[in-house]
């Protein structure tokens, strides 16, 4: 537990809706918001109109959060939220449609969340919770919490076609009947399919060759008045190139530039298949009860090389790393209100998840396999019962409270003669959180006043303990260790509104990281992290200009240590975001005017001169709808800035270099480009 447990700041969640939207009841991962830095966005609308060079960037709406690509269009994006450099995905948890992304025991990194089998259209909503402080979300749950739920049915279908620089083409089909059964305001049957492909080079002087195809498909139907059963189901396959990260000092060399490669033929293939079935039971005392089931199947071949010629001068680094698997699990939640007065709710719940996978690392060179470094089957399972109780005490006072127990159980088996960490281990971690709402100046409060901005202020105050689990290699190789290393967080924000078109928010946070032992697929070994201790300040405005015109603006400072003093190496310091946005619905016209800016991170643990670059890049998107045709573009990176998508400092060896230098490496960003829409609604 750290000294300090009081934070002080102000927050303010940015509104997504457009300008004109009506307030409406906002729910986060089953409850209201608790935290100032708790929203509810809605697509496609807030990301329409940016550049989508990956689905994982409409992440990017979150204030404070950034997402990086660091080798190839297919890889898993990089995340950085909160003074976590959260590499693909360990210190966020993210789910799609209720099933979750992140990867357990992965070959590349703990947490791999590879987001590319989304389709950002069919995104109805995202629930964004950042922070430790909800029972209803366990592992990965260290900055925060992120569920993408999708479209069940479309007021129209559509068919759209893109076409950009690099050669890259896109082609939409979503397809949802409106007639007999699926027709009128509330059909007792909906139904959705779509279908995605995608293929681009990219601006890489060797052609990324990226393809991805992803197929989608849901329906639902209400079995009389307190039923409904729904399913989706969606497929996702891509291959790609990867010109790796290049190292500062190659750029400079004569006949090569920031698009050039160590010609390793770097790159990968992946697919994934998702299933889930949902039941939703209403009570005749408004009580519920969800019953979620899921099933993935999952691949991943992944070919890299980072160091060039550092180990082997003659053949280079290349190492692959490949992942087969089948997860499962399910999810249990029921809520009804609290007797006699509907003024909160009780969640009773648990969720269950099984990984069944077969990882292994290994060598090869030019996408040829030399050798095998570890070959590991493992089996990992956990169970998770959780208790959680909104309410309200006092008429100006909202409450959360809840408990979340998480049980872990952990198998690894060697394959293939090669020997590494084998056996079986268990462990459990157990999650508090806390949470209030006080509306201290609202009527019949004790501070009670006719000031707007004071009449409409809360005030959060909020505690909670989440974690992530340890790789199941590092568990049965170091059982003294932290096996489900805990996160305790804290946070005092502040939420209000200004005028009657001015959202304002600020909040500070505080966040301890228990001692981690972390796996690193790249080599096949473990090494140890000494506690952490993470704190910021972020802050969120909207200003509603006019009814078709709205600013908003985020900006968020964290500081990352370990507890000896040194510095957490990577982590984010400076994230800023605006958007200005107009969507005026008489003409048909809709535009966005975007910023989003990283500042200067330490790259070296005991360094505080040697910082990796920072970067402001603009973008710019514009759309005309004309009855059922929509004509869109958008321009990224409209002033052609040279900037790094990922970045990292260590050492490595060019061909005709006598030893290893240490320097920057980097995966440029896109340059300026322009990519052009047609939309077809019917």
């Amino acid at each position: 537990m750290p000294q300090k447990t009081f934070l002080l700041a102000l927050l303010v969640c940015a509104a997504f809706a457009r300008a004109d939207d009506a307030p409406e009841e906002i729910t986060v991962f089953g409850h209201r918001p608790v935290t100032a830095a708790s929203t509810l966005t809605r697509g496609p609308d807030d990301f329409d109109l940016r550049p989508d060079q990956s689905p994982a960037q409409i992440l990017e709406v979150v204030p404070g959060l950034i997402t990086a690509q660091h080798a190839g269009g297919g890889k898993a994006d990089q995340i950085l939220l909160r003074g976590f450099d959260a590499d693909h995905g360990t210190d966020l948890a993210l789910f799609v449609g209720g099933i979750p992304v992140n990867m357990r025991s992965h070959a590349h990194g703990q947490g791999y969340a590879d987001l590319h089998f989304l389709i950002p259209e069919l995104v109805s909503r995202m629930d964004v919770a950042k922070g430790t402080y909800s029972a209803e979300v366990g592992d990965f749950n260290t900055a925060g919490a992120v569920n993408l739920e999708l479209r069940e049915s479309l007021a129209e279908s559509f068919a759209q076609v893109e076409v950009g620089h690099y050669d890259t083409q896109r082609v939409l089909v979503a397809l949802s009947p409106r007639e007999g059964v699926f027709g009128g305001a509330d059909p007792r049957h909906t139904a959705l399919v779509a279908y995605e492909g995608y293929r681009s080079d990219g601006p890489f002087d060797t052609p990324e060759k990226l393809t991805r195809s992803n197929l989608y498909g849901s329906y639902g139907v209400r079995l009389g008045e307190r039923d409904r059963i729904s399913a989706w189901s969606s497929y996702y396959g891509s291959d790609w190139n990867a010109s790796g990260q290049i190292p500062y000092r190659r750029v400079d060399a004569a006949g090569f530039d920031r698009w050039d490669d160590f010609g390793q033929k770097e790159g990968g293939n992946s697919w994934r298949w998702n299933l889930g079935l949902r039941h939703v039971h209403d009570f005749a005392d408004d009580a519920t009860l969800d019953t979620f089931l899921w099933l993935s199947t999952y691949y991943l071949r992944l070919y890299s090389n980072f160091t060039g010629f550092l180990n082997d001068p003659v053949n280079g680094d290349g190492i692959v790393q490949s992942d087969r698997r089948i997860l499962y699990g399910g999810s249990l939640r029921y809520r009804r209100p609290f007797l006699p007065a509907n003024d909160g709710r009780f969640t009773l719940g648990a969720d269950v998840r099984v990984d069944d996978a077969d990882v292994k690392l290994g060598t090869q060179t030019q996408r040829e396999i030399t050798g095998t470094t570890s070959d590991d089957a493992i089996m990992e399972y956990s169970i998770a019962p959780l208790v959680q109780a909104e309410w309200k005490p006092l008429p100006w006072v909202r409450s959360l409270m809840g408990f979340r127990a998480e049980r872990f159980s952990f198998g690894v088996k060697n394959r293939g003669g090669v020997e590494g960490p084998e056996g079986h281990d268990g462990d459990w971690i157990g999650l508090p959180n806390a949470s209030f709402v006080i509306s201290a100046f609202e009527p019949g409060a004790p501070l009670e006043s006719s000031f707007g901005p004071l009449r409409n202020t809360e005030l959060f105050l909020n505690y909670g303990r989440g974690f992530h689990s340890n790789d199941a290699r590092d568990v049965v190789a170091n059982p003294r260790e932290p096996t489900l290393p805990g996160a305790s967080g804290y946070e005092v924000g502040l939420r209000t509104q200004l005028a009657e078109n001015v959202e304002l928010a600020v909040s500070y946070w505080w966040l301890n990281l228990q001692r981690e032992i972390v796996f690193v697929g790249d080599e096949g070994v473990t090494e140890t992290s000494p506690p952490s201790r993470r704190q910021g300040i972020e802050a969120a405005g909207r200003w509603a200009i006019l009814d078709w015109l709205a600013l908003d603006v985020s900006a968020a400072y964290s500081r990352a240590r370990f507890a000896n003093g040194d510095i957490v190496p990577q982590a984010p310091r400076f994230v800023f975001g605006s958007s200005l946005t107009g969507r005026h619905d008489p003409t048909g016209l809709a535009a966005m005017l975007s910023v989003r800016s990283l500042g200067q991170r330490y790259a070296l643990e005991d360094d505080y001169g040697t910082r990796l670059h920072g970067y402001t890049v603009v973008d710019l998107g514009g759309s005309w709808t004309y009855q059922s045709f929509e004509l869109a573009l958008v321009l990224a990176n409209v002033f052609d800035t040279d900037w790094e998508s990922a970045e990292f400092y260590y050492e490595s060896r060019l061909p005709d270099e006598p030893a290893g230098v240490n320097d920057f490496h980097f995966t440029p960003g896109i340059p300026r480009s322009l990519t052009a829409r047609v939309k077809y609604s019917f």
